[in-house]
């Protein structure tokens, strides 16, 4: 049982803002569907917290693993009232290594950049050799200056593609480090032990 925050009274804007724009984001390039407005204040079944304990991996992001786990889930909305006392201890540092940890915990989105940044940069230094015969050819530039511009392009995307290549097996590595079960059975039915 989530609880989805319907108000955040007491926050800055700024808050707010950076936190909808990361949960945001991380909705568009996670594999789980994660909760929106829900953070840490949950209720959770004995067997969803054995499940999330017993995983090998070192670096939980609990709201994320929350949901992997696949059971049941519903929402409580409440308004969460300012702080009557005291401050946050919730620095910007620890605001980053969370958003750091769940984009890392769900998401395969930063390895793919490489290669999709290589294939775009490829696709633009030959758009710019194509210009530049157009414009060679009708003399509108002459010397070998403006060929570096396209051919420097289209190294540094070939480098980038080669790195995101890599990257798919640092992926695929990284999934099976996790070691996470294929399947969690919720119920057995007409099986013994």
């Amino acid at each position: 049982v989530h609880g989805r925050r319907i108000a955040r009274k007491g926050e800055t804007f700024f808050k707010k803002a950076t936190a909808s724009y990361y949960y945001k984001k991380l909705a568009k390039v996670s594999s789980i569907d994660l909760p929106r407005n829900t953070g840490d204040f949950k209720l959770l079944d004995r067997r969803v917290v054995d499940i999330i304990i017993n995983l090998p991996e070192h670096n939980k992001y609990l709201r994320g693993l929350e949901s992997w786990v696949g059971f049941k889930q519903t929402f409580v909305d409440y308004e969460r009232n300012e702080r009557v006392a005291g401050e946050t201890h919730y620095t910007m540092k620890k605001m980053i290594d969370l958003a750091k940890a769940g984009l890392i915990s769900n998401s395969f989105y930063p390895l793919s950049f490489s290669l999709k940044f290589g294939v775009f940069g490829g696709v633009l230094s030959v758009l710019g050799y194509i210009a530049l015969i157009f414009l060679a050819a009708f003399g509108v530039i002459s010397g070998p200056v403006w060929w570096l511009f396209p051919t420097i392009t289209l190294l540094f995307s070939g480098l980038a593609v080669f790195n995101g290549l890599t990257n798919l097996y640092i992926e695929k590595i990284y999934d099976e480090v996790k070691n996470r079960p294929e399947y969690i059975i919720d119920d057995k039915i007409n099986l013994e032990n």
